[in-house]
C-alpha cells in the first residue's frame, strides 16, 4: 500500500498536470479568438501592408552628397545604397500611422486591454474562475495566447517588410535586420504588456477603453516629455519612455554609420508636439544612460513590470462589476 505522503504527491502531481492542460488550452483557445475577430485580422493585415508600403517605398539615398527625405538621416557620401536606411525608415515618424514607432503600441495596446475586462463585461468571468487552476494561471494562459499571436503577426510582418527591402535596396545585413526585429518584437511586447495590465485595473470596457485611448494619444503627443521637464530630469529621463528605448536598441548597431542617431530630428516631430530630444542634444559621446544595454532593461521591464502587476491584481479583483 502507498503511504500517505506517496498519495499526496500523486495528487500534486496530478493537479499541476491538469492545471497545465488547462492554461495550454486557455491559450490555444484565446489564439482561435484572436483569428476569428475581423477586428483583430484588420491590424494584423494594416501592420502588415504598412511593412510592406514602407519597405517598397522607403527612399533610396542618391548621389554623392544625398540627403533622405527622413529627418532621421541626413547623410553625406555614402558608399552604399545598404537596407540599414530602409530600417530607420520604419521607426521614421513622418510615415505617420505606417511607422512602427507608433503603430506598434496602437495595435499592441488593441490587443492587450481586452484580455480580462471583456470576461467581467459578458459575465463570463465566474464560468473561467470555476476551471481547474487559479485566476492567476488563467491570466497567464490567457496572456500566453495573446503573446503568441502578436508575436506571429509581427515575425509575419517583419518578414513581408524583409522582402520589400530586398527588391529595394542593392545590399541587405540579415543580421542587422534581425536585431532591428528582436527590437520590435520586444518594443510590441512591452506594449501588449502595458494593453494587459490596464485590462485587470478596471471592471468595465469603456473605463479601459478610455485610459488606452489617453494612452494612445499620449503616443502621439509626448506629454512625458514635458512633464519631465517641470521636474527637471529631461532629457535624460527620455530613456524610461519606451518608446525612446526602442529608438535607441534600433539605431545602436548602426552607430558607426549613423553617428547617435537614435534621437528624433527636432524638425519632424514639432507637427505632432512630441517630445523626443532633437538631434541638437546629442554629442558625441552621449551618456551611459543612452546605451542600448540599458535600453534594452528598459523595454524588458516595460515588459515584465505589467504583467506583474497584473498577476498581483487578479488575485484580489472582484468578479462583480
Amino acid at each position: 500500500m502507498m503511504s500517505d505522503n506517496t498519495s499526496r504527491e500523486w495528487v500534486l502531481i496530478g493537479d499541476t498536470a491538469i492545471r497545465k492542460r488547462t492554461m495550454s488550452a486557455l491559450a490555444r483557445l484565446e489564439g482561435r479568438r484572436l483569428f476569428k475577430s475581423k477586428s483583430v485580422l484588420v491590424l494584423f493585415a494594416f501592420l502588415m501592408f504598412s511593412s510592406w508600403r514602407i519597405g517598397t517605398d522607403v527612399d533610396v539615398l542618391d548621389g554623392t552628397a544625398a540627403t533622405r527625405s527622413s529627418y532621421y538621416m541626413i547623410l553625406t557620401k555614402p558608399e552604399t545604397v545598404d537596407a540599414v536606411y530602409a530600417i530607420f525608415g520604419f521607426v521614421d515618424t513622418t510615415w505617420h500611422f505606417h511607422s512602427f514607432v507608433f503603430l506598434i503600441p496602437i495595435v499592441g495596446l488593441l490587443l492587450g486591454y481586452a484580455t480580462i475586462v471583456n470576461l467581467r463585461t459578458k459575465g463570463q468571468i465566474r464560468t473561467m474562475l470555476s476551471l481547474p487552476c487559479s485566476r492567476q494561471e488563467i491570466l497567464l494562459g490567457m496572456s500566453l495566447g495573446r503573446i503568441a499571436v502578436f508575436v506571429l503577426a509581427l515575425v509575419v510582418a517583419l518578414a513581408v517588410g524583409w522582402i520589400g527591402i530586398t527588391n529595394n535596396f542593392e545590399t541587405a545585413s540579415v543580421w542587422s535586420y534581425l536585431a532591428f526585429s528582436a527590437s520590435t518584437v520586444a518594443y510590441g511586447l512591452a506594449w501588449l504588456s502595458i494593453g494587459i495590465a490596464l485590462s485587470v485595473s478596471f471592471s468595465t470596457a469603456r473605463r479601459v477603453s478610455m485610459v488606452v485611448t489617453f494612452v494612445i494619444v499620449n503616443v502621439f503627443v509626448g506629454l512625458q516629455s514635458y512633464i519631465l521637464g517641470l521636474v527637471g530630469v529631461f532629457p535624460s529621463g527620455m530613456i524610461l519612455d519606451p518608446t525612446q528605448a526602442y529608438l535607441v536598441l534600433v539605431a545602436a548597431p548602426h552607430e558607426e554609420m549613423i553617428p547617435k542617431l537614435y534621437q528624433i530630428a527636432v524638425g519632424q516631430v514639432d507637427s505632432f508636439g512630441q517630445g523626443f530630444m532633437s538631434t541638437g542634444m546629442v554629442s558625441l559621446d552621449p551618456p551611459v544612460y543612452f546605451s542600448w544595454p540599458i535600453a534594452g532593461l528598459v523595454l524588458l521591464l516595460w515588459i515584465v513590470c505589467p504583467l506583474l502587476y497584473a498577476w498581483k491584481r487578479i488575485e484580489g479583483m472582484e468578479v462583480d462589476q
